[in-house]
């Protein structure tokens, strides 16, 4: 990941801590640069800009150090080694605050993995919530019993292997809904510079050779879903020399329906517009991708671009999926699953989002989507709220969704999908493939609730579901016997996640070999949810996007939505302890949406 770097000049020596203290008060935790550098004078190009190129590595240079406090004793140490490489710092003391110095709830699972591994030791995810410093957790794993970490082994050859549960999911409603291309997801970059096709063939090649899910097709033995891995597989790359003005259409055209039976379910294309300016375009089927696979598929086939040799993988996807289908036989997945049971034990009300259009018989997967900009100030007062109650914007985010949804259809029990990464084994971090899983946060916004009070509801279920999270929601939807049909999701109607994004993705470029690649805009115009919100947080700011499919709500109701949610964060910003029931929307805009949404529209 990338890192915020202030470089600054001076007569005098300006103390690193008072600089930190004072952007503390005016920027948000995100925006306050890790390391402050002090050089003689800012480079600049012979065109009057900023060299870049020529300021120094402040992880090598003359960065100032702030005081800190070091390990103590050899549990200390591996503890601020594990921080280093989780959070990718230089240096972490150990009284610096894990979520002050940029942690984040994925960051903080792939934390506590790391502890299990190095210690036999599992701490809650609420733990380091409570106490999220080095001196605390090894104050916690010197007195915590022994869990033994368990690696995940590779299994002996076989014709073919289990699928993993979010695989069958995928499976199963790929073939349920039909196959359509909302599956696929796509990744083009523009390479500009000296390109060596050559050597792109090669890091293709390896890739494939690399990660066995490249070679993986899927099919049905004995009424279960199973893998297949090809030793070899054709792969045509699609190679033409277009004009700039040809591409749009091209990559828009490129997204073509995958054969799960059949192999690749990716495919590779690469546009010459000219001897120093290419597109690479990559689609692949989600049942063998996510989002975390894509941050490796990146960096991966750009080193072996470059030429470098990358270590030997100690497992595949498949042995993964053959570990979870072996969790699902022990204790701790029973009790995961129970809890799920508990929880899910009565039937959660249909939300009845208020819509525009009849919902159709067979869901529709076309979907538009709008983005706002959240002010920065009311950003840091997030930002000073989640200090205050220990809570992530996730998490207040969230409570702030349960509200909006209880003002639109009165429900005091509403559900909210919320997809999370499902590596939840510290094998897990270099391979490619399918993990994701979807975690519905039930939650309860009653009228005579405050908002401090409801967050800090939504902050005790976001955790013990965080801590459950190995269950499978297919396999809550088949347990609580959920209906599925083809109007609609089972369980759930719409979605929220948070996304935070490192400089080197802001940046959008990066030289390889003296070559640029940036990322091509791609229009995603699909969704799987009747609603989806996303925020986007960078660090000049965060994104708030809304995902909605074109057959329920009209794109007037979709920009109302965003407003309304803008209204309420204002709303409790201002004023933390206002009941829920006090929580307004404007009577101009709730007049205009009414007259968007017709009573007889509802979907009960």
């Amino acid at each position: 990941e990338g890192y915020l770097c202030a470089y600054i000049t001076s007569d005098g020596e300006p103390e690193e801590n008072e600089i930190k203290r004072r952007l503390e008060k005016e920027l948000p935790v995100y925006m306050v640069p890790s390391y402050i550098v002090k050089v003689e004078r800012i480079p600049m190009t012979t065109n009057g800009k900023v060299d870049a190129k020529a300021l120094p590595d402040p992880k090598k240079g003359r960065g100032m150090k702030e005081e800190y406090i070091g390990p103590r004793d050899r549990i200390e140490e591996k503890l601020a080694e594990i921080w280093l490489q989780v959070l990718n710092l230089e240096r972490v003391g150990i009284e610096d605050d894990f979520f002050g110095l940029g942690g984040h709830s994925l960051k903080a699972i792939f934390l506590v993995n790391r502890i299990h591994k190095e210690f036999n030791v599992e701490v809650p995810l609420g733990r380091l919530f409570e106490t999220p410093t080095i001196a605390g957790l090894a104050e916690y794993i010197r007195d915590a019993e022994e869990n033994i970490y368990v690696t995940i082994e590779p299994v002996e050859e076989k014709e073919y292997y289990p699928a993993s549960s979010a695989q069958r999911g995928i499976y199963i409603h790929n073939k349920f809904e039909g196959a359509d291309k909302s599956y696929n997801i796509p990744l083009v970059r523009i390479i500009e510079g000296d390109f060596d096709r050559v050597r792109f063939d090669k890091a293709i090649e390896g890739m494939i050779e690399r990660h066995e899910i490249f070679r993986t097709s899927f099919d049905i033995v004995d009424d279960d879903i199973v893998q297949i891995i090809h030793k070899k597989i054709d792969v045509e790359i699609m190679y033409r020399e277009v004009t700039e003005e040809e591409v749009d259409s091209i990559v828009e055209n490129f997204n073509e329906l995958f054969d799960l039976n059949r192999v690749p379910l990716f495919r590779v294309g690469l546009l010459k517009i000219s001897d120093y300016r290419h597109v690479f375009m990559l689609s692949m089927h989600h049942i063998t991708t996510d989002g975390e696979s894509w941050k490796i598929i990146e960096k991966e086939f750009l080193d072996l671009y470059k030429g470098i040799e990358l270590p030997k993988l100690r497992i595949q996807y498949k042995d993964f999926a053959v570990w979870q289908n072996n969790l699902f036989l022990t204790d701790m997945f029973r009790r995961q699953e129970e809890y799920w049971l508990s929880k899910f034990s009565k039937p959660v009300p249909e939300l009845n989002l208020p819509i525009d259009y009849k919902r159709p018989v067979v869901q529709s997967f076309t979907g538009d989507s709008i983005t706002h900009q959240i002010d920065y100030d009311l950003i840091k007062e997030i930002c000073k709220i989640n200090s205050q109650t220990k809570t992530t914007t996730y998490m207040l985010f969230l409570a702030v969704y349960n509200i909006l949804l209880n003002k639109y259809t009165k429900r005091e029990d509403i559900v909210v999908i919320t997809p999370v990464a499902g590596r939840t084994h510290a094998d897990l971090n270099n391979l490619i493939g399918m993990f994701v899983n979807m975690l519905p946060m039930r939650n309860y916004p009653q009228p005579d609730k405050t908002f401090l009070e409801f967050l800090e509801e939504v902050k005790t279920e976001v955790l013990k579901v965080f801590e459950n999270q190995d269950y499978q929601y297919e396999d809550l939807v088949d347990k609580c016997g959920l209906r599925r049909d083809g109007a609609m999701n089972p369980l759930f109607e719409t979605c929220l996640t948070v996304e935070k994004f490192d400089l080197q993705v802001e940046a959008d470029a990066e030289l390889v070999d003296e070559l640029s690649v940036k990322s091509y805009p791609v229009l995603n115009k699909t969704t799987k949810f009747d609603l989806f919100l996303q925020f986007l947080e960078y660090s000049w700011g965060t994104l708030l996007n809304l995902e909605y499919k074109v057959t329920l709500f009209s794109r007037s109701t979709a920009e109302k939505i965003l407003q309304h949610y803008i209204e309420i964060l204002h709303q409790i910003v201002a004023n933390t302890n206002v009941k829920i029931e006090d929580i307004k929307i404007t009577i101009d805009t709730a007049k205009t949406l009414e007259v968007v949404i017709d009573e007889g529209d509802f979907n009960f």
